[in-house]
């Protein structure tokens, strides 16, 4: 079984395969100094004659998604996708499917879920297909490993200091052996405490989550570099894949 997958963007990820064999992979870009009308004749021109050189069984495109902030960037893939479902019907007929981002992603490779990022879905693609890499990437699992286990230390701190302000306000406003005016007091300051404890701890979840972001975007670039395999690239293998699984 031959066929495609497609991750419709500006630049537009392609993947080729046969059976469970990545044969050729590359982009589509668009040029940025067209109108939108040259864009979509040009995008309709340039897959029209990769499909006819190809010569797929199937194509699989990757729908798009509505939760993309922003209209104009939505019509825009909106447009881009509907000129890719229509250049590949023509040629393929009904041997076209769409898949949504979540869909594909938790049925492709091993160890992807539905929220899984762009340098997960590149390293789960260099593993399945044994593309050569260098560098040592085995410390990532590492790295990863280490930022979850604070990740969660700090989610259960929040949870944990979240409990203790629920039981402050059950004494508070409990009937029966109502607290005194000092007691009250005390646990008012008790409750401010454990507020400030969850806002510091939040604030550093939020910046340790940008350090690690930012390492592994450095880890995305440097497989990008080492492969030619562009997230675009590695997120169109992951629809084909999706596709690959459930139409053999």
């Amino acid at each position: 079984m031959r066929y495609i997958g497609l991750d419709i963007a500006t630049v537009t990820g392609w993947s080729f395969f046969e059976d469970d064999n990545l044969l050729e992979r590359g982009s589509i870009q668009l040029i940025s100094s067209m109108d939108l009308p040259q864009k979509l004749h040009y995008f309709h021109l340039e897959l029209k004659h990769l499909i006819e050189r190809l010569k797929p069984e199937f194509c699989f495109i990757e729908d798009v998604f509505l939760g993309i902030s922003g209209a104009k960037t939505l019509a825009y893939l909106a447009r881009l996708n509907g000129v890719a479902i229509n250049t590949c019907f023509e040629i393929l007929q009904e041997r076209v499917r769409l898949y949504e981002p979540a869909y594909w992603k938790a049925n492709s490779f091993a160890g992807l879920n539905g929220q899984s990022k762009k340098w997960e879905i590149q390293l789960a693609v260099v593993n399945h297909y044994n593309i050569p890499i260098t560098g040592n990437f085995d410390s990532i699992s590492d790295k990863i490993r280490e930022f979850e286990l604070l990740i969660d230390s700090k989610k259960y701190y929040i949870k944990e200091k979240q409990k203790e302000i629920s039981k402050y306000n059950n004494f508070l406003n409990r009937k029966r052996n109502p607290l005194s005016d000092i007691e009250k007091l005390d646990v008012k300051k008790n409750i401010i405490d454990n507020k400030k404890s969850i806002s510091h701890e939040k604030s550093e979840l939020k910046k340790l989550q940008q350090t690690f972001d930012k390492h592994m975007e450095k880890v995305k670039n440097d497989i990008a570099a080492q492969t030619g395999l562009t997230d675009n690239i590695a997120d169109s293998c992951g629809i084909a894949y999706c596709g690959y699984k459930e139409v053999r």
